[in-house]
């Protein structure tokens, strides 16, 4: 009876030892498994050293779970929205982390100048050690009451400003807004290090707000390309509002293009003026030909490579000589192909005389047509003529 009874008891304590695992999106508040909060966005790192403080703010009232990302795991209630208070984290150890934040905000701050979360306000450190945002933020700071009433949505003045190492942010992280507020996203991501403007970041918003997005791309010098039509397309949609207010300052100080680029065209948004000229392009329908390329700013023409020649809609090897980049049976008369090698030519150029030459022809697989004479029945002229380092000249067509 007792090894009965020993036996029984040795097949229940795993099993009464054991707890369920959190969801890989889920944060495990109590690290046993009984309390599992859904991780609405994540913050990751750059490479930290030993002992380095992470820190950020919070006005926003509500219960929040932060995973830390090196086992430690706060929970934070707040009942209060007048005061921003800074939350910190040092790290023994160096390395990079991926900081997940949790909870939903039941209250936000009236004031146009206080953010709901931010890694920069009251000294924060967390601006200096941010490489990317994943996730979707907005489902941690959700509206209160679904309207644009003041304090019932939230705000992020300055949230990210000055965070120069963060490079890219998910087209997701404002998704479930659909109403801006005034303010709404003033310098949110102001001098930061981004280089493109995610296609989807604020799609969802159909309703806009004066000062809505009051510089919050302003100083990003690394943000390049064009605007996506998609960032922006609900408001555009909407067509609302139509005046500029909502746009003072946004995209001040960037690289963000004023032409489409070849391969795209402009999609017009009604803000060009309000933009400074910045542009939205659309990619050209279908898809290039191989061995072509676009070949006029804003605009979907494309030509073949030279050693090519159209053919309807592809583009074909040519099986002659190439004049001019274009495909022939034969070189034109007068001239004739120069292979592969060593000539001894005297050759002259219209900037430089070419006292004791080598020409070294130069070619790819393609046959190319050159100006030709004989050796020892003059000289050699039509020929451009690049000079290197090693006092070669290398014979390029110059048509």
């Amino acid at each position: 009876m007792r090894k009965f009874v020993i036996f029984l008891f040795a097949l229940l304590l795993p099993i009464s030892g054991a707890f369920a695992a959190c969801a890989d999106n889920e944060i495990d508040v109590l690290g046993d498994g009984t309390q599992c909060e859904l991780a609405h966005f994540s913050v990751t790192t750059t490479n930290m050293a030993a002992n380095t403080t992470f820190s950020f703010t919070l006005s926003a009232s509500g219960t929040f779970y932060v995973d830390w990302g090196d086992g430690t795991i706060d929970t934070i209630s707040r009942t209060g929205t007048i005061l921003e208070t800074k939350y910190s984290h040092a790290y023994p150890i160096a390395g990079v982390k991926t900081i997940r934040f949790g909870g939903v905000a039941t209250g936000y701050s009236t004031s146009t100048n206080v953010a709901a979360i931010s890694f920069y306000a009251k000294s924060s450190t967390g601006k200096n050690y941010i490489a990317n945002i994943l996730g979707n933020m907005s489902a941690m700071f959700p509206y209160i009451t679904g309207n644009a009433a003041n304090g019932a949505q939230p705000r992020f003045f300055f949230t990210f400003y000055g965070a120069s190492y963060l490079t890219s942010i998910s087209d997701t992280f404002f998704a479930d807004y659909t109403t801006g507020a005034e303010g709404m996203y003033n310098k949110t991501f102001c001098y930061t290090g981004l280089t493109a403007i995610p296609a989807g970041l604020f799609s969802s918003i159909t309703t806009g707000a004066r000062q809505l997005f009051y510089n919050t791309f302003s100083g990003c010098s690394n943000l390049g390309g064009y605007i996506p039509p998609s960032t922006f397309a609900g408001l555009i949609e909407n067509g609302n509002p139509t005046a500029t207010e909502m746009w003072v300052n946004t995209f001040n100080n960037t690289q963000l293009l004023t032409t489409c680029p070849a391969g795209t065209t402009q999609y017009i948004t009604g803000y060009e003026g309000a933009w400074i000229g910045k542009v939205s392009c659309e990619p050209c329908p279908g898809t290039l030909p191989e061995n072509a390329t676009y070949s006029t700013a804003n605009s979907c023409d494309w030509t073949c490579d030279t050693g090519y020649l159209q053919n309807n809609d592809v583009c074909v090897e040519c099986s002659g000589a190439i004049y001019n980049g274009r495909c022939r049976e034969l070189c034109p008369v007068g001239r004739a192909v120069l292979h592969a090698g060593q000539y001894t030519y005297p050759l002259w150029s219209d900037k430089t005389d070419v006292p004791s030459p080598v020409l070294h022809i130069r070619r790819d697989e393609n046959t190319v047509c050159y100006v030709y004479m004989e050796p020892g029945k003059g000289e050699v002229h039509g020929l451009k003529l690049r000079f290197t380092d090693n006092n070669v000249y290398h014979a390029i067509d110059p048509r």
